[in-house]
């Protein structure tokens, strides 16, 4: 049935109004207490000179000088990273000339004491929030070349007192170019914290290529550095004061055993006067008075006086679980594990341990990776510079050339970015030989990687190693190497086109387990 169009029912649109939001803004006391220390500035304005300066001095204080955990967790950070130092690998295509770069640049690093530099780098930018080296010719070196890093603290980095500390292009000693990039530092000749100083806070401006200024940015247009442990140094001071007062409670436990009370009143008749007078001299008694308990014998006490014993009550049963907890969340400011940070895995297994380090060592790749690009590719730019000008490289004039081209057209910081290079680190042991043995392997086979870089893991030179092996052996490094590659890929079960891993017979299985 057709309906007429006055007929038809209307619809009717109701408009609900949600007032939602977040809980973070509503004005409540709780809130209002909570957020009363934020502030809109900008991330160098946040990060005034005055502020940095007494975080830093508060982190050396905490962590180098007074905390054993701090001090073991940012050494701990920064041999993971450092271990025995970077390792150059050379793809120039000729060999002679890789071996010859890599054993010099090695001799190098030895001379100028490298590896120390760099573990004293990551160190003062954990606890110092920045660390400045600067690229010098060092005339007292026992290399050939005269390169060499100094090490400057953070307090150096600095503006004089007649110049404005933070501006538009200019940011607590750090001169910036229209597009916020540094071409110049600022740095004072005399640590301001020498018990001698000038007035006048005498300093030197260096050019940006001079400098390596190493922090970690947080947000976008931040040029200086603030402790990597400043989040936890209220944790700290919490640590600090828990083993104190657990040790103070268990000291008062132990060194007041007993003491003697009575609950007899004093005769009605005094006058509050004198019953004051009364209880202050057995006050002044029971203080010079003390009944000695021999062991296994009974003491009478005097009529309506008693012995009491105090209870050992101090938190010894949550001393463990508080200081394993508190220690994880410091260690969270440099991704450490708590099993690392505590140095105590009795509460893992082999299997969580390993879990628990897996984001803690993609933390330290990602540092050398860093530390290659920041520091290392400058040191090799300067070094492969002054070695060919020097005459080091003089009998491949090939590279002589390629090296003045670079210079040339990106300038020097550029060459060692543009060499074929790799920095190998130390990498983590596994726990597990054979398994480890087994993968590494298999790798091999499959190509994802090569001795070179397996070599170069356990801190050692492929090159150097086997050519001692083969002079072992009574054989070149030629015939060495061939027989390795055949003990991987014919004797690592290469069958057909593709690479199968053979099941071991039950013979081979029961002499390994034996």
């Amino acid at each position: 049935m057709k309906l007429f169009g006055w007929l038809k029912p209307k619809t009717v649109t109701k408009t609900v109004v949600v007032n939602a939001g977040y809980d973070s803004l509503r004005r409540t006391p709780e809130n209002t207490r909570h957020w009363s220390e934020v502030d809109y500035l900008s991330a160098d304005s946040s990060l005034e000179p005055e502020q940095r300066d007494t975080l830093r001095a508060q982190a050396r204080y905490e962590i180098q000088e007074n905390n054993a955990y701090g001090k073991g967790i940012s050494q701990t950070f920064a041999s993971d990273i450092v271990g025995t130092g970077p390792r150059l690998q050379l793809g120039l295509g000729e060999e002679s000339l890789n071996t010859f770069i890599q054993r010099e640049f090695g001799y190098w690093c030895q001379s100028t004491g490298l590896t120390s530099k760099l573990n004293m780098l990551i160190l003062s930018r954990m606890i110092d929030g920045e660390s400045i080296a600067r690229i010098i010719q060092n005339p007292s070196s026992a290399y050939p070349l005269r390169l060499d890093l100094q090490l400057f603290e953070a307090d150096h980095l600095t503006a004089p007192h007649s110049v404005e500390r933070i501006g538009p292009n200019y940011v607590d000693g750090v001169h910036l170019d229209g597009f916020s990039n540094p071409y110049a530092y600022d740095l004072l000749d005399e640590h301001p914290g020498n018990s001698v100083l000038t007035n006048d806070m005498e300093h030197t401006t260096y050019k940006s290529r001079d400098i390596i200024h190493l922090f970690r940015s947080d947000r976008p247009g931040q040029h200086r550095g603030v402790s990597e442990f400043a989040p936890a140094l209220p944790l700290f001071a919490f640590l600090r004061r828990f083993t104190l007062a657990t040790i103070a409670a268990a000291e008062t436990a132990a060194s007041v055993a007993q003491v003697i009370s009575t609950d007899a009143p004093l005769p009605e008749e005094l006058d509050a006067d004198l019953q004051e007078q009364v209880y202050a001299q057995q006050y002044e008694k029971l203080l010079e008075d003390s009944i000695r308990i021999d062991r296994n014998t009974a003491t009478v006490l005097p009529n309506q006086w008693k012995l009491q014993q105090f209870a050992a009550e101090h938190p010894t049963t949550t001393f463990k679980m508080f200081k394993r907890e508190i220690l994880g969340e410091i260690a969270r400011c440099v991704g450490m594990p708590a099993i690392i940070a505590t140095f105590d895995a009795s509460d893992s297994n082999f299997a969580s341990g390993r879990m628990d380090s897996l984001p803690y060592r993609k933390r330290i790749k990602s540092e050398q990776v860093s530390l290659s690009r920041s520091v290392m590719d400058r040191l090799l730019s300067e070094w492969m510079v002054e070695a060919a000008l020097m005459g080091m490289l003089d009998q491949w004039p090939e590279l002589v050339g390629q090296i003045n081209r670079i210079r040339e057209n990106f300038g020097t910081e550029a060459v060692g970015q543009r060499l074929v290079h790799e920095w190998h680190w130390d990498g983590f042991q596994e726990g597990n030989q054979k398994e480890a043995a087994n993968a590494q392997r298999l790798m091999l086979q499959n190509g994802t990687t090569h001795r070179a870089r397996e070599y170069a893991s356990q801190g050692l030179d492929v090159d150097h190693e086997d050519e001692r092996a083969a002079t072992s052996f009574g054989m070149t490094v030629e015939e060495y190497r061939k027989l390795c590659a055949t003990s991987i890929f014919t004797n690592g079960n290469l069958v057909g086109n593709g690479l199968e891993e053979s099941a071991p017979s039950s013979e081979t299985e029961t002499q390994s387990e034996d």
